[in-house]
């Protein structure tokens, strides 16, 4: 309301300057006159200097002809209103915006949707092992082949990093990332790379791992799965996966979206319990299907695909 009613003073004080202005151009008068509080007014203007002095300058104009407000007290409630105009910051939350005087990730701040996100190629070179989590051999790669870790690795998993990330403060990031054929033994803890066996079409999935808000070990979050900043390491971030999208066997273009990594229902009181089980911490930033998450796998050849991944993390 003050800077409404401040607002309406300022227009109409302009338009008296002009109309001042005008008259005076007509009548042409050819002796000079002292300066007045219109053309202060436009030089103001024409200087381009904070908006706190055009306030007090259209104040003590307004004052001319009513001696009774002293001009030390409208300078004042000028400054007041000023800076009562100006917000200190905002932080977008989905379509709406929240007033916040405090920094992102200070310590009188609420929830954010800026972190740190990782990819990872999750590689079945030998599909023909998988059960997909049904006991049947020959069923769909899924979630389940991988975990938990089998010592023989029927199906020949390989996991290796694809690209990382900081999120937006909407949340949103998009990863590109390319994999080439690879020898087989790559000394990895799944050994292999993108290494199909024999007569064998791999199956493609992608994983994206939330690694909390960005620290100032950046660069090792955004390319280590588990890094110094997550609690597993020491760390205050929870660290978890929370998308998976497979793709299958491909030869040309594919586009799936993204869904949870842990399924729905899956908080347990034993954090140690492991996939499918999760804890709280782990449930809250699950990516959601339908929540804008889509990932495209490209094929360009034998030995080579590449991933684009669009993701809206969640406000935790």
């Amino acid at each position: 309301c003050e800077c409404t009613l401040l607002g309406c003073l300022f227009m109409i004080y302009s338009g008296s300057c002009f109309f001042t202005g005008v008259l005076d151009s007509r009548a042409r008068v050819s002796q000079s006159s002292p300066r007045n509080d219109c053309s202060a007014h436009y030089s103001l203007i024409q200087s381009k200097r904070p908006s706190s002095d055009i306030y007090i300058t259209m104040l003590l104009a307004i004052n001319r002809p009513f001696k009774s407000i002293p001009a030390i007290f409208l300078i004042l409630a000028s400054l007041l209103i000023f800076h009562r105009s100006v917000p200190v910051s905002f932080a977008k939350s989905g379509k709406s915006w929240t007033y916040s005087k405090s920094p992102k990730g200070s310590k009188g701040s609420t929830k954010s949707a800026e972190r740190v996100m990782t990819m990872w190629w999750v590689i079945f070179n030998k599909p023909s092992m998988c059960t997909g989590g049904t006991g049947v051999v020959g069923s769909p790669c899924t979630i389940a082949d991988v975990l938990p870790p089998s010592p023989d690795n029927e199906a020949h998993v390989g996991i290796l990093h694809a690209s990382g990330g900081v999120t937006d403060e909407d949340g949103f990031l998009r990863l590109v990332a390319s994999v080439y054929k690879t020898q087989c033994d790559l000394n990895l803890p799944f050994v292999y790379g993108y290494c199909p066996a024999d007569g064998e079409e791999p199956e493609v999935s992608v994983v994206i791992r939330d690694h909390g808000p960005p620290t100032d070990n950046l660069y090792l979050q955004m390319t280590e799965f588990s890094d110094p900043s997550c609690s597993s390491a020491g760390g205050n971030n929870v660290c978890a996966d929370s998308g998976y999208v497979s793709f299958g066997k491909t030869s040309g273009t594919v586009a799936n979206d993204i869904g949870r990594f842990f399924p729905t229902g899956c908080i347990e009181d034993d954090p140690s319990a492991g996939w499918p089980y999760c804890s709280e911490e782990e449930d809250e930033i699950q990516l959601e299907l339908g929540q804008g998450n889509q990932a495209m796998l490209i094929r360009t050849g034998e030995d080579h695909y590449q991933v684009v991944a669009e993701i809206n993390a969640p406000m935790v």
